[in-house]
This record gives C-alpha cells, sequence and structure tokens, in this order.
C-alpha cells in the first residue's frame, strides 16, 4: 500500500514566527503592527474579552480605514491566536507530542494572580445575605460606608464555606463606596498596556507607622461585617474582640515608664497572628469560628501578647 507524500509531512504550527505571520494575513494595516509586536500569539490569545477591548481602546487607528473594520479584524486576530493556544501539536505520527497538554482551554490553570481571588457573588446571594444579617441585627445598617466591598465580601464567604481561612490584609479591607471609588479612579485612567494585562486590585492606601483609632476601627468593623454576613461568626464575637484589640493599640502610658503602644505595622502583624492562630482551630480542629476566636482572644488572652507595650529607646544626650 503506497502512502502519499502529503501524509507524511508534519502539520506546521499556525503560530511559527510569532504574531507577525498572524498579522500579515489579518488586513489589520502595517502602521498599528508594533502595538502587537509584544505578544506572543498564545498571550494574545489568552487575553479575556474585556483585557481586548480595553487594548483596543487604547490605539490609535489611522485614517484610511474604517475603525470598524479594524476592530472587527483585530478580534478575528484574538479568535485565531485564542484557537492556537489550544490546539495541540501533533508529531508526525498524528498523536499529540510528548509534554504538550492536549487538556481543553476550560480545565486549564488560570494564569492570572488577580484570579486567585473567588468569583464575585450573586446579586441574588448578596440581597440574601443582607436580609438575613437585618433580620438577625435590625440596629445594625448596612449603607455604603459600611457594607463591605464586593471583593471582600466574596473571598470571607468563599473561606468561611470552605473551611480554609486565612487573614486578609488590612490594604483588601474596603466598604461599597470605597471600592467604588478606587475603581472610578481606575477607570478615569489613561488606558496603558501593563493595566491591560495586569488587573489591579482596588486597596485602601496605609499609613507607614501611625493609623488614627476611626481608620482601624473601620477597617476591623469591616471585616467583621463580613464575617456576620458570611455567617461565621456572631456579630458580638467580633465587635468584642476589635473592641479589646483597639484598646490595647491605643492604650496611653505614662511618659517616664519609657513605654508605647504598637505602631501601625506592629498592629497589622498583630492582627495577622492573631488571625493565624484562629485559623489553626476554624480550619484544622473544625472549631466554630465563635468558639475559635473566645479560645485565642479570652482564654489565651493573645492580644495582650501580641500588642504589649514595646520600649521606648533611650535618648543618650550629646556630649559637647
Amino acid at each position: 500500500m503506497e502512502v502519499s507524500e502529503a501524509a507524511l509531512e508534519v502539520p506546521t504550527e499556525p503560530v511559527a514566527g510569532g504574531i507577525q505571520p498572524l498579522l500579515a494575513k489579518s488586513g489589520i494595516p502595517d502602521s498599528m503592527w508594533n502595538e502587537f509586536q509584544i505578544f506572543k500569539p498564545e498571550e494574545f490569545g489568552a487575553l479575556a474579552a474585556q483585557d481586548v477591548q480595553s487594548f483596543i481602546d487604547s490605539l490609535v487607528f489611522p485614517s484610511e480605514i474604517s475603525d470598524v473594520l479594524i476592530k472587527a479584524r483585530i478580534r478575528l486576530l484574538w479568535k485565531r491566536c485564542s484557537a492556537s493556544e489550544v490546539a495541540p501539536v501533533l508529531a508526525p505520527h498524528g498523536w499529540p507530542a510528548a509534554g504538550v497538554s492536549s487538556k481543553p482551554a476550560s480545565v486549564m490553570e488560570p494564569s492570572s494572580w488577580s484570579d486567585a481571588f473567588p468569583k464575585k457573588l450573586s446579586s441574588e446571594a448578596v440581597k440574601a445575605m443582607v436580609s438575613k444579617f437585618s433580620q438577625k441585627y435590625p440596629s445594625e445598617t448596612l449603607g455604603p460606608e459600611v457594607m463591605p466591598s464586593p471583593r471582600l465580601l466574596a473571598l470571607v464567604h468563599s473561606q468561611i464555606q470552605d473551611r480554609r481561612w486565612r487573614w486578609v490584609p488590612w490594604k483588601l479591607r474596603l466598604s461599597e463606596e470605597q471600592h467604588d471609588t478606587k475603581s472610578l479612579e481606575r477607570s478615569l485612567k489613561a488606558p496603558r498596556l501593563e493595566n491591560v494585562l495586569f488587573e489591579e486590585i482596588p486597596s485602601r492606601d496605609l499609613p507607614a507607622q501611625s493609623m488614627g483609632k476611626s481608620q482601624m476601627q473601620e477597617l476591623l468593623h469591616l471585616q467583621a461585617v463580613a464575617i456576620a454576613m458570611s455567617d461565621g461568626a456572631h456579630l458580638f464575637t467580633l465587635r468584642e474582640m476589635n473592641r479589646r484589640f483597639i484598646s490595647k493599640c491605643f492604650e496611653s502610658y505614662p511618659k517616664d515608664a519609657g513605654l508605647r503602644p504598637p505602631n501601625r505595622v506592629e498592629s497589622e502583624l498583630a492582627d495577622q497572628k492573631l488571625w493565624q492562630q484562629i485559623a489553626t482551630l476554624f480550619n484544622e480542629e473544625e472549631w466554630s469560628l465563635d468558639q475559635a476566636i473566645r479560645e485565642v482572644v479570652v482564654a489565651r488572652n493573645e492580644i495582650g501578647v501580641q500588642l504589649m507595650p514595646r520600649a521606648v529607646p533611650l535618648k543618650v544626650a550629646a556630649f559637647m
């Protein structure tokens, strides 16, 4: 039985030579090619739809061709690159080459850091959580300045449901109002390539050393509300923990005692260590979050240990 030479040819990869061969076939004007040269085909194909739109919005279009037509060609290029990203590389015998995964795109590991955050809760789920919270705590109002941000609420809810609690950094504890403000500020910025490739996580600016009492109370309370809304612990338990924490952070000492309260960085580190101990009991020992908090805060008095006063360095008078 004779086999034709065409049947023995090794299939060539459509992305060989980088993205330039695809650009040559796309009909996109040559003057715009430089904007695409930084991408490999698989990298351009890995962009999400909203990222492609942001990239298109940042481009300058030539006047000789319709903008709509160029945008359509860019989207076709993106689809070709997406297809080449998941297409398996075939060996001469027709089977997938060694070391190349043949998994579909839906089961591939995420490539961006922001994907580590859980998905945003649906509006129906949030409404149900707000309704349940209001029934349980009728005196508590959930205005935009008290309501946890969508990202914070989703993160806390996911960790409680999965019993995989991890400490939430202070900079990520935003209210809904603060989150909307940060998002608006980001949208008003001129589109840049790094904003297309990397999602900017909304976060609060923290002072280097000292922090006001009201600001610390705010960020501690935001997490407490998120935990209570997720049925993690009773709001009273969380408030009592926060009250003790704030009291130690802003405790005053006589000037001649040579002592000072912890600064902002030391306070945040103490908060991290407290929640790490709580997480051990909650995640591994299967305690309830209320029980774990009482054990760490009341029985062990870890707040007093972690936030004990610091020694003030002695001032040595200079010799004349």
